[in-house]
């Protein structure tokens, strides 16, 4: 007859298990990534639909990243991200949902969504937490983020759409000044998308040496 292996069994299930673990959830901080995230906030967009609610989301971004990284070098900027995935953990409510999305851009879905007055409060408190100095190799540095939130519900809006939105909220409070919150109106659209994409457009376009600068000589 067969000769079952338990422990061969034991170390596919917990192979399976880590491979699982890994496809949702940033290996740096441990955080829910972008697929989880999605996954728990379609969930939230259902639970909303049969009560009449609505889905929050909070994009935050750490102001003048690049330069935390140029100065203390990459190993300490990943120190900066886990501290703040540790201070946002600590500042939000227990039902939500924080992820890191990719380099300094996190997120937390607000489940159940609170009112806007509410969810701007939970941001000031948030960027409360994140203003306090973090000591890097003895050396104490001050951070500061921006944060856009975004609040809808379907048919109106998806997780996508909500999170594109809470992006362009946060886009604003960069512009403004950072160090911030905004909460997303639909007149930003137009504008800030715009500026947004053109943004974008020109990173890349730089990134990939896309730019050619050419003279003109002036005309007598």
């Amino acid at each position: 007859g067969f000769v079952l292996n338990t422990r061969d069994d034991t170390d596919r299930v917990a192979l399976a298990e880590q491979l699982q673990d890994q496809a949702f959830h940033d290996p740096l901080t441990g955080l829910p990534n972008r697929a989880l995230l999605g996954d728990r906030a379609e969930q939230a967009f259902t639970r909303a639909q049969r009560t009449a609610g609505a889905v929050a989301l909070m994009a935050l971004n750490i102001d003048a990243f690049k330069l935390i990284n140029d100065g203390v070098g990459h190993g300490g900027g990943d120190l900066v991200l886990c501290e703040v995935a540790e201070r946002l953990l600590v500042s939000v409510r227990p039902e939500d949902t924080v992820a890191r999305l990719a380099g300094d851009e996190f997120v937390v879905l607000m489940d159940p969504a609170p009112e806007p007055e509410e969810a701007l409060a939970l941001a000031e408190r948030v960027l409360d937490v994140l203003r306090h100095d973090f000591c890097i190799e003895g050396v104490a540095h001050r951070i500061t983020a921006s944060i856009g939130i975004a609040i809808g519900a379907m048919p109106h809006t998806n997780f996508d759409q909500l999170l594109s939105d809470a992006d362009v909220a946060l886009y604003c409070v960069k512009r403004a000044g950072k160090d911030a919150v905004q909460l997303f109106e639909a007149s930003m659209n137009v504008n800030a998308r715009e500026r947004f994409r053109l943004q974008t457009e020109l990173r890349k376009a730089i990134d990939g040496e896309g730019l050619k600068l050419h003279y003109q000589a002036e005309c007598d």
